[in-house]
């Protein structure tokens, strides 16, 4: 008998053919034209049996523009910017001077206008100078004390100064004010003002100071709406200003702390008319924060547990305040010795802080709930809403925001697979709030690059974006890929290639709410350099995209309401 061929005696399945490279890239992958995908949408897929395909909108609609160029853009020395972010319609642009004097404010031009420039130029075409600002007070302005209202009008910047002692007359009437005031073992005061500017004209709107005080920007100070909220962790007060929407103005509105109400500085002065400083006298959020807990303590019989944790409540100070909704406070609380010890400080593990954090409606100072352990009742308010947690302005961030509910879930579900005991998978969730005030970051997180819906990316990226933040260590990031969850491939990926290397350092990357542009920077550095991600020009206006009439372009200056070239081609898409 023959012997049969070396062909026949492999397996057809092992055929050098079967998988080659050749055949991989001719595999089916569902189409990024935009042609296509209209096609798709309007007259259905019928070869693989259905009678429509479902989009969500105009963002699905970005996985065909990837962010496929890249360049070093350097500043001058005497032109040293670095931007600081996004207002949350896209149009307007700040940065600060590196000797954080100055500001400036551009208008967004678009990015098609830059497509072709030279990568010096791309700034100069893309944007244009409104307005240019210096301090007109001692000190220096905050990198992270931006705060842009939800309707894009007015912006909040914070000035410190050192404090000046003798020469102000600061006594320590003025230093503490009341009985809840920190101590100043380890913690240095300063003045600060938080200046309100205009971002059509770049003029000074209102002003509000608060002097011989310690704030902290991060997770202290937030705008959501048209409200100010601004915790001082020194004298334990939030103060709460309503930021005018025809003026700009900042209008104080509530001050809780010693005092809550206007009556109540009859029963605080006493004795004491210039002074709120009382040592057998409650404050006023401390009053309303032991009657709330008296009374659930007498409706659930345990009087004596309230009793037996004064002590306990007395040494707590507020730590991290978030506003949300407009309205609602979270007030998280610690014991006063974790929050003056320096070495504590920089050293304590989030995930073994006490559990003490109080919601209350700042119209009425009343307070609706106290959660003292991590329970499931705190739990199921995280899963419920936490696009209002982590996104608290909730009319800037739609639709961006409503899509990280799923995600924040799937993180939640993962910790629960990885850890058996419940109590640590709470643990974990809750100690992130209130989540950190980085206003600008939380901007550009509504870019629809980030889009967890629409691109697959970095898990620990995503992490990141889940606690409101788009700073990244570069160290741990040379480059971040995003992948596309319709081809299931890699869709662009942004390299830190161009920045030299900053050991230790974090990289900001401020995406554009709407157009697909990304800058990354390293603020710290004296002679900040940018990268800029940018599509080619032929993915922006290629044959097979859908073309769009050019208008004829006037000579008076752009309206407010006037979008780029990007906003309408993919606003015509969703027709």
């Amino acid at each position: 008998m023959n012997e049969p061929s070396s062909s026949r005696s492999k397996p057809i399945f092992l055929s050098e053919t079967q998988f080659s490279e050749d055949w991989c890239k001719r595999r089916h992958v569902p189409s990024c034209s935009p042609f296509v995908m209209l096609k798709e949408r309007e007259i259905g897929i019928h070869l693989t049996r259905r009678a429509y395909k479902s989009y969500l909108g105009n963002r699905d609609f970005y996985s065909t523009i990837p962010l496929k160029r890249n360049f070093v853009v350097g500043f001058e020395p005497s032109n040293r910017y670095s931007f600081l972010g996004w207002s949350p319609d896209g149009k307007y642009a700040v940065a600060m001077h590196c000797g954080m004097k100055a500001l400036r404010i551009y208008k967004y031009l678009g990015v098609e206008r830059g497509l072709d420039a030279a990568p010096e130029d791309f700034l100069q075409k893309s944007l244009e100078l409104v307005s240019e600002m210096t301090l007109p007070y001692e000190g220096h302005f905050k990198q992270d004390g931006l705060y842009f209202t939800s309707d894009s009008r007015h912006f909040v910047i914070v000035c410190i100064a050192a404090l000046r002692g003798n020469e102000a007359g600061y006594n320590l009437d003025r230093v503490y004010s009341h009985n809840e005031s920190l101590p100043l073992s380890a913690l240095s005061i300063d003045d600060y003002t938080f200046l309100s500017y205009a971002l059509k004209d770049g003029q000074i709107s209102g002003v509000y100071q608060l002097l011989a005080d310690r704030v902290s920007l991060t997770h202290g100070a937030n705008v959501c709406g048209r409200y100010l909220m601004i915790t001082s962790h020194h004298q334990q007060v939030i103060h709460v200003v309503q930021i005018a929407s025809d003026t700009g103005s900042l209008v104080p509105l509530r001050i809780i702390g010693y005092t809550i109400h206007d009556d109540d500085a009859m029963y605080l002065y006493g004795d004491l008319h210039d002074s709120y400083l009382r040592t057998d006298v409650m404050s006023g959020f401390k009053q309303r924060l032991n009657s709330f807990l008296f009374k659930r303590a007498k409706t659930e019989n345990k009087v004596a547990d309230f009793l037996r944790g004064s002590v306990y409540r007395d040494s707590l100070r507020m730590d991290r305040v978030g506003l949300f909704e407009d309205f609602y406070l979270m007030i998280r609380m610690l014991p006063m010795h974790m929050i003056i010890n320096s070495n504590e400080i920089a050293n304590r593990d989030p995930n073994l802080l006490p559990c003490f954090f109080v919601i209350m409606d700042w119209r009425n100072a009343e307070i609706l709930e106290v959660y003292e352990n991590y329970d499931t009742a705190f739990m199921a308010l995280y899963e419920e809403a936490p696009e209002s947690l982590v996104f608290p302005m909730s009319d800037v961030c739609w639709p961006g925001a409503s899509q990280f509910r799923s995600v924040a879930l799937q993180c939640v579900n993962r910790y629960r697979k990885r850890i058996r005991s419940q109590s640590d998978v709470r643990r974990r969730v809750i100690n992130q709030l209130p989540m950190p005030s980085l206003h600008a970051n939380k901007v550009s997180l509504q870019s629809p690059y980030l889009d967890p819906s629409i691109f697959q990316i970095e898990d620990r990226f995503q992490m990141k974006m889940l606690c409101g933040k788009t700073q990244v260590e570069y160290q741990d990031y040379k480059e971040i890929k995003i992948g596309s969850k319709r081809t299931k491939r890699l869709f662009h990926r942004l390299p830190f290639d161009g920045l030299v290397e900053p050991i230790g350092r974090q990289v900001s990357l401020l995406f554009h709410p709407t157009d697909p542009l990304c800058i990354a920077i390293d603020r710290q550095r004296p002679n900040p350099t940018c990268i800029v991600y940018i599509p080619k020009h032929s993915d922006l206006h290629s044959d097979d995209s859908l073309s769009c009439e050019e208008t004829p372009k006037s000579t008076e200056p752009e309206s407010s309401e006037t979008s780029s070239q990007f906003e309408s081609q993919v606003s015509l898409t969703s027709k």
